[in-house]
């Protein structure tokens, strides 16, 4: 889908067709608590040298990239940018505008990590 209202749209219909149930499972979800809370933790002592570089990952559209954007955006000490070069420019509070995709579960904002930067 192109646009959030398209999105916004969509998400509807399947609620409406649902009889509601969507909401009603996605109301039950803890959206505070960390998705896998232990992710990063232990796992240095298993490596020969921590990795101290940028590592870079990219997928494709509806390829989970998001959850995987999110898992690491939770992890401490880590700083992970949503789609750097997404028309929106996150960094620009005034182009980035203050949607969500109702479909990104546990993403209340796709910026905070671009907060400060300019361009």
């Amino acid at each position: 889908m192109a646009t959030d209202d398209a999105r916004e749209s969509l998400f509807a219909l399947i609620e409406e067709h649902n009889g509601g149930m969507l909401g009603t499972e996605l109301g039950k979800l803890d959206a505070t608590a960390l998705p896998y809370a232990d992710l990063g933790r232990g796992a240095a002592a298993s490596c020969a040298a921590p990795l101290n570089g940028p590592v870079f990952i990219s997928g494709r559209f509806r390829s989970g990239s998001t959850l995987v954007w999110n898992l690491f955006r939770h992890v401490p000490g880590v700083t992970s940018y949503y789609e750097p070069f997404n028309e929106r420019r996150w960094f620009d509070p005034a182009a980035r505008g203050d949607q969500v995709d109702q479909s990104h579960l546990g993403v209340t904002d796709y910026w905070v990590e671009y907060d400060g930067l300019a361009e």
